[in-house]
């Protein structure tokens, strides 16, 4: 993290020389307060349908670690956006778009499920007490159902 904080201004400088040269200073001031504009357009759009898997999920239709992860990546895609700089801007358009998200939705929900063991010294339970019940040997179609232990 540090390495990227003292690499992020060389970027950035990078970037912009880059695209005064090829483009001119006018063009690239343009790029940056166009695609700013366009990509906090884009996290308001993101955000309703953030806020909407969340009503979702409280409601229990889904599970909350999608929502909750494509929060954090609109989240911190915005924040991005509001930082002047090129390379900011086109990683901030890519954490809100959808199919960028889609990507890192698994990596996002996988690192806080391992930040959360670690905080609270618990693991998720790789095994699921349960039985087999073979149908057969019940005729009259009738469900068994195994006691549920909830474990806090």
């Amino acid at each position: 993290m540090r390495a990227l904080l003292l690499l992020y201004p060389l970027i950035e400088i990078a970037a912009l020389a880059l695209s005064v040269h090829l483009l001119g200073f006018g063009w690239t001031l343009l790029l940056v307060v166009a695609g700013t504009v366009a990509g906090l357009l884009l996290v308001r759009n993101q955000w309703r349908r953030v806020i909407d898997g969340l009503r979702h999920a409280a409601t229990g239709d889904i599970a909350p670690a999608g929502p909750l992860a494509d929060g954090a990546l609109v989240a911190i895609g915005g924040a991005l956006l509001v930082v002047p700089g090129l390379a900011t801007t086109v990683v901030g358009i890519l954490l809100v778009l959808p199919p960028t998200r889609a990507v890192l939705r698994p990596l996002v929900v996988a690192r806080a499920a391992r930040r959360v063991a670690a905080a609270t010294g618990r693991t998720m339970p790789s095994v699921i007490d349960g039985e087999v019940v073979d149908s057969r040997f019940e005729p009259t179609g009738l469900m068994i159902e195994a006691p549920v232990r909830h474990e806090r």
